[in-house]
This record gives structure tokens, sequence and C-alpha cells, in this order.
């Protein structure tokens, strides 16, 4: 279980219509959510790729001082072990996506960190839903509806 997750829900109405349709048809969803799980997390490792957010919008650049220190160039990636632990589960009703990185939550929602609280860390969203994401989320619902409605 992840120890950092964000809670979205997702109010597209498309979305709400082909769950309940798929639900009615007596569909086990559990296929559906494991596709959605499965692009999620290859959305959210893109995500620190591209360095951006689910917006699209590109992370906050490190502060000339840190960028010095680092061996990686690349934001989030000194080492692998926040992209490499993101994970996705199934839960009642849905799919979570998080990780249970004990700095993952400084990273996605900013603030002050390091020794006193010393450094101020900006903001870089790499969890979340992008206008994509919603798209294929749709586009995976309604493949598994077009699964049931033949068998």
């Amino acid at each position: 279980m992840p120890a950092f997750k964000i809670d979205i829900d997702i109010d597209d109405q498309a979305v709400r219509r082909t769950l309940r349709r798929l639900e009615a048809a007596g569909a086990d969803l559990t296929p559906a959510l494991e596709d959605i799980g499965e692009a999620l997390l290859l959305s959210t490792e893109q995500r620190f790729s591209d360095q951006v957010d689910p917006d699209g919008r590109p992370w906050k650049p490190l502060s000339p001082k840190y960028r010095r220190r680092k061996k990686h160039p690349k934001i989030l990636t000194e080492t692998t072990n926040l992209r490499g632990r993101i994970v996705w589960q199934l839960v009642p009703g849905g799919v979570e996506v998080g990780t249970d990185v004990v700095y993952a939550a400084i990273h996605q929602f900013g603030g002050r960190a390091g020794r006193g609280l010393a450094a101020e860390i900006p903001a870089r969203p790499y969890l979340g839903i992008s206008a994509q994401d919603r798209s294929d989320i749709l586009n995976i619902l309604r493949s598994h509806l077009r699964l049931s409605d033949n068998s």
C-alpha cells in the first residue's frame, strides 16, 4: 500500500457513464482497473522523463547551487528511488497510484525541508491525471465494455 497517494475523483461524465454501463452489464471491473493502473503508472513514469506535471507544465528548475552538486542533470532523478517506486494497486471500486517513498510528498507539493528546514523545495507534481490520462481511461473502459458486450 502506498504511503503517499493523491485521491482524484474523475468528474468526467463520459467516464462515469461508461463505468455504470460496465457495472450494469455485470462486467468484472478488475481487468479494466488493472489496465488503468498500468496506464497511469506509465504516464507517471513518463513525467519523470519529460520533467513535467500532469498538465504538461515544466517542473521548476533546480537552484544553481544544487544543480552544481548533482550527478544527474534531470530533476527528481538523482537516484531512481522515487521514480522506481511508483506503484498502483486495486482498492474497492477503483485504483490507487502512489509511492511509499518518505520524501515523495515534499516533491509533489513543495515546502521546506533539510536541516532546520533551511531548503525551500518547489512543488514538482508527478502524480495526477492529465487530459491524455482521462482520454486513455475512457478508451480502456470502452474497450472493456465492447469485450463484455460480446461475451
